[in-house]
């Protein structure tokens, strides 16, 4: 479950999940369906999903939006831990959904270290310092299992 169709990071993120189910599974992938940054959009693609594919294994949202919607698609059908579900980022009821087991882990970037490596690789190339052409800011797994402890919640920004 995708937001915007051609947007780099989507294109990332869809692309680094099949190539992992593919590698590592025999699953046939379903989709992608493209939500538009739109939660209730997400909640209406993932609610017919759901019908069509009874035998459903697992889900990925890709991000918030899209993850709202999926999560309140899965929580409403009464699939939450029947099948496996990762979202993307760590807005309040995407921790709930993990808390509840709707989702078995959101991934978590840190705003914190886009910004300030972003700041200070601007300021290396205006110093003329050679610049990497990846820059890796970080992701975080909160899962059903760590949600609750301190390493979660800090990258969650609740502390």
């Amino acid at each position: 479950m995708l937001y915007v169709a051609g947007a780099g990071s989507c294109v990332d993120r869809a692309k680094g999940f099949t190539d992992e189910i593919k590698a590592k599974t025999k699953m046939k992938i379903v989709g992608p369906f493209y939500s538009d940054s739109d939660s209730a959009k997400a909640l209406n693609q993932m609610t017919d999903v759901l019908a069509s594919n009874p035998d459903l294994k697992a889900v990925f949202a890709a991000n918030e939006p899209t993850a709202i919607g999926v999560g309140k698609a899965v929580e409403t059908a009464g699939k939450a831990g029947k099948i496996v579900a990762i979202g993307f980022d760590g807005a309040p009821i995407l921790q709930d959904y993990t808390k509840k087991g709707v989702y078995q882990a959101i991934m978590v970037q840190s705003p914190y270290n886009m910004g300030f490596m972003g700041v200070k690789t601007a300021w290396d190339k205006i110093k003329g310092k050679p610049i990497k052409q990846f820059i890796d800011t970080g992701v975080f797994a909160v899962t059903t299992q760590n949600v609750a402890t301190d390493e979660a919640q800090k990258a969650l920004g609740n502390k």
